[in-house]
């Protein structure tokens, strides 16, 4: 892709996150071995708070099933887009209030899209569906 082009993307890319912007604070984690031979997780350093756009998946689209690190499977629920550079990887979390309910639900990235160079893009999935 030439520079020109790609400046153009990175700029529809912020003006798009920028019209429904969500401020996330991701948490990355290492899948760590027992000594049972199972695994756990264990919490990173907290990323500095990023801005992305949730994207939800629509009805004329079929949610793709994602295996997670942990062997589950589950559907994804919506995008997450960021800019270019944001850091995001697979078994990232955070946790939001659902403004509907009340209640504390936490989310994980469960796949990356292949860097393109303006945008960063994950699969998204709710922990415990």
């Amino acid at each position: 892709m030439n520079p020109v082009e790609l400046r153009y993307h990175r700029t529809n890319t912020t003006a798009f996150i920028a019209v429904k912007p969500s401020v996330i604070t991701l948490t990355p984690r290492d899948r760590v071995r027992q000594p049972s031979g199972g695994f756990k997780y264990v919490d990173k350093a907290v990323r500095a708070a990023q801005v992305f756009r949730i994207i939800e998946l629509g009805a004329n689209q079929t949610p793709p099933i994602i295996q997670l690190t942990d062997g589950t499977q589950r559907e994804a629920e919506f995008w997450l887009l960021g800019q270019w550079d944001a850091l995001v990887d697979i078994d990232d979390y955070w946790t939001a209030v659902d403004p509907g309910t009340g209640n504390e639900r936490t989310w994980i990235v469960g796949d990356i899209v292949r860097p393109n160079g303006y945008e960063t893009r994950a699969l998204v999935v709710e922990r415990g569906q």
